[in-house]
């Protein structure tokens, strides 16, 4: 990329992907109690919005960023700060020489999905074979970017991974063809970013799909059930869409009724 192109990029999708990185960090920390990372590698870093966001959570994170276009690590370096490491180089060439449990953290934050099937695959290996404690894959909240994830997370469970969020399960996912999971972020616009993209709203949602992996022993502490759709409220009920161990399931609470109150301070991605 040019200066220019790698700049406009950085301005038009950076706080996006690091909202979505960041919240599904969230949940990894939700699931993982007492994780702190030393050692963060990011895959396909771009502009540095998964080592931001994650520097946001650990600030004394040593970060390694892996990126092929020498605009987008320069944007990275200036953004993450010190401590923080992009180095050129293509995700086909991590997939044959990665190092072995190197990094407490790995990431790929929208960057998987930019390769073709097997090498994204080779890719996701090499993760798992990377990572100390955890692995974060985050991907657009498309039907595609979901079909991904579904693929991703299989291979992960075969070769023994833990899956940390957002499915409050291991078994298999319970979305059936035409649907698909995934999450929304919301962050305020400033005058550039609300220039650049055409748009007049003060704020944009990101949608995304995210799989979080543990690779401690012991299996993570996940909740029994999240919120997979926006709430439904009317008066005097609330009705929440709900993947569980058991399924996929829409469920009304009423007033007066056990959970109600829970019910209506849940949000779309929530853990119950």
């Amino acid at each position: 990329m040019s200066p220019a192109a790698a700049l406009a990029y950085g301005v038009t999708r950076f706080p996006a992907t690091a909202a979505a990185a960041r919240a599904a960090l969230l949940e990894l920390q939700a699931s993982m109690p007492g994780f702190e990372p030393a050692e963060q590698l990011d895959l396909g870093t771009g502009p540095g919005a998964a080592l931001v966001a994650a520097r946001s959570l650990w600030p004394g994170l040593r970060q390694v960023g892996v990126e092929r276009d020498g605009e987008m690590a320069r944007l990275a370096a200036l953004a993450a700060g010190p401590g923080a490491v992009p180095e050129l180089g293509s995700l086909q060439a991590f997939a044959l020489a990665a190092p072995s449990s190197a990094y407490d953290l790995v990431t790929a934050s929208y960057a998987l999905g930019e390769l073709g099937e097997s090498e994204a695959d080779a890719v996701l290996e090499a993760a798992l074979g990377t990572a100390r404690r955890a692995v974060l894959v985050v991907e657009p909240g498309t039907p595609a970017g979901f079909s991904r994830i579904v693929r991703w997370r299989a291979a992960a469970l075969s070769r023994g991974a833990h899956v940390a969020a957002p499915c409050p399960h291991e078994a298999a996912c319970p979305i059936t063809d035409g649907d698909w999971c995934h999450f929304s972020v919301r962050l305020g616009r400033s005058r550039l970013h609300r220039r650049l993209k055409g748009g007049e709203a003060g704020f944009e949602d990101e949608k995304f799909s995210y799989l979080a992996l543990s690779l401690g022993p012991g299996e993570p502490a996940r909740p029994t059930a999240r919120v997979v759709r926006h709430p439904v409220v009317a008066p005097g009920r609330v009705g929440l869409t709900l993947c569980r161990p058991d399924g996929f399931f829409t469920e009304t609470f009423r007033r007066r009724q056990p959970g109600y109150r829970e019910a209506v301070s849940a949000r779309w991605g929530s853990r119950r």
